[in-house]
């Protein structure tokens, strides 16, 4: 019922929705406190969460900044996080960059999305087949993009 609500078109719906929530929660929820402690916290924060809708083209969630930062935060975790020098803190984080975005998706974002990676997908196109022999050329480049793709 509560992620329902994120789905609302409008500030006034989406704390119209949350009221309902609360009231049913209250009424089926008497004897499970944990959940229904959840549930008036969310409630509770509902003045922050209506901001969303100011602004009709943001994200809802924070997946798109979540999950990506997951995957460096287990990348630092293990690798240890950083030895040494700035210079090599910064190269090792670019190398994670530099392969986050150009590694193959799964074949079944493949087939959904058309796009082979990030870097296909943010440029609209891929220099390369091979995402390895893509990532080398679209690094050696130092941004200078040809309008022709290499077969």
């Amino acid at each position: 019922m509560l992620w329902n609500n994120y789905a609302e078109p409008n500030a006034v719906a989406f704390k119209k929705g949350l009221t309902e929530t609360l009231i049913w929660a209250k009424l089926h929820l008497q004897n499970h406190p944990a959940i229904l402690g959840k549930v008036q916290d969310i409630i509770d924060k509902e003045a922050r969460f209506a901001t969303a809708y100011k602004y009709p083209e943001a994200y809802r969630t924070s997946n798109q900044v979540d999950r990506p930062m997951n995957d460096l935060d287990r990348y630092l975790y293990q690798t240890r996080y950083f030895h040494g020098h700035l210079a090599t803190a910064q190269q090792k984080m670019r190398a994670w960059a530099m392969i986050y975005n150009f590694k193959p998706f799964q074949k079944q974002t493949v087939k959904k999305m058309g796009k082979n990676s990030r870097f296909e997908e943010l440029n609209g196109f891929k220099y390369h087949q091979n995402w390895l022999q893509n990532m080398l050329i679209a690094g050696s480049m130092n941004g200078f993009r040809t309008h022709h793709t290499i077969r």
